[in-house]
């Protein structure tokens, strides 16, 4: 038995038969692409035998790839798909040294799979080097030398995939394309074993339309400008743009055309419903200040200069910064 970890913001599909049984204590899983989606990634270097890694690059240029981490005689590299597998060995060493080493109970951190652990297991690393590519992170540095020296014993391996499909759901310009493509190559989720699925989603030109009585409508819109997504659209009517997404309208005409890459999203609460107005290059993550927040597609200051608002006028005074 192993226990397997994947990332929350992919889908991925890939031949099983051909993934080898042995897999070592600490695998990665890979796909072969180009330099250039593989620099948005992290990247296994592989040695001569093609399973063992040699390195572990996170997010590197194409340049760097190129030199460092390419197939031989190609421009592709191994990408990694988000999929980690730990023997039973491995896990128990990994759960001993975050009590032990990062006394985890007591003192809880966060740490990235993908950043520390990984790295931990590259043969001929020595703790100099994995500091440098790992200095920023949630662990203290006097724990992270006691990760490094608890796990440094095992060696990371990889198995490069094949016949895969690598769909990448880290922000949410990117969710309409990844829903079109998973209908047009007609995937199922794994517990799926008839012709379709629970409910199966409508593809109208350049619309994904799912679990909705109705197609929100796509105004002078075409394919290279995006596409367009509607979920649990029960009645109303709305004109979108391009590359947005429109949720949940239970009620209510929209007459004006949104522009492109504006999501709309009914919310129901108990006096009513409430629409959230969003777009997909929006910043959702915490920003250090206003002056790095996207708000509707344009920087939140602009927003609020356009609208003759403050700060002030949104928040109150001690949750500005």
């Amino acid at each position: 038995g192993e226990i397997v970890v994947a990332s929350g913001d992919v889908i991925v599909d890939f031949e099983t038969g051909q993934i080898p049984e042995a897999r070592g204590d600490l695998c990665g899983f890979a796909a072969r692409t180009s330099t250039a989606q593989g620099a948005q990634h992290g990247v296994y270097s592989f040695d001569e035998s093609g399973s063992g890694v040699k390195d572990y690059f996170q997010k590197q240029s194409e340049g760097y790839l190129r030199q460092h981490a390419v197939f031989e005689g190609t421009d592709s590299c191994a990408m990694d798909i988000g999929i980690v597998a730990l023997s039973p060995k491995f896990a128990s060493s990994l759960l001993r040294v975050a009590e032990d080493a990062l006394q985890f109970s007591a003192s809880p951190c966060f740490f990235n799979l993908y950043d520390e652990v990984l790295n931990c297991c590259i043969p001929g690393i020595d703790y100099g080097r994995y500091l440098a590519r790992c200095g920023e992170s949630g662990i203290p540095s006097a724990r992270k030398k006691r990760l490094f020296g608890g796990l440094h014993e095992f060696r990371l391996n990889g198995v490069l995939t094949e016949g895969t499909t690598f769909l990448h759901l880290g922000s949410l310009s990117e969710y309409p394309r990844a829903c079109k493509v998973i209908c047009d190559l007609g995937m199922k989720p794994f517990y799926v074993f008839t012709a379709s699925a629970e409910i199966s989603p409508r593809v109208v030109h350049d619309s994904v339309c799912f679990n909705s009585e109705i197609t929100a409508s796509l105004s002078g819109a075409s394919l290279q400008e995006g596409l367009l997504y509607s979920e649990g659209i029960s009645s109303g009517t709305v004109r979108s743009g391009a590359g947005g997404l429109v949720v949940g309208l239970s009620c209510g005409a929209f007459d004006t055309v949104l522009p492109a890459g504006i999501c709309l999203e009914e919310r129901r609460i108990e006096a009513g419903p409430v629409y959230a107005v969003y777009s997909v290059r929006d910043t959702f993550r915490p920003a250090f200040c206003t002056a790095d927040m996207v708000f509707c597609g344009v920087p939140f200051p602009t927003w609020l200069s356009e609208r003759n608002l403050s700060e002030s006028d949104i928040w109150p005074e001690e949750k500005q910064s």
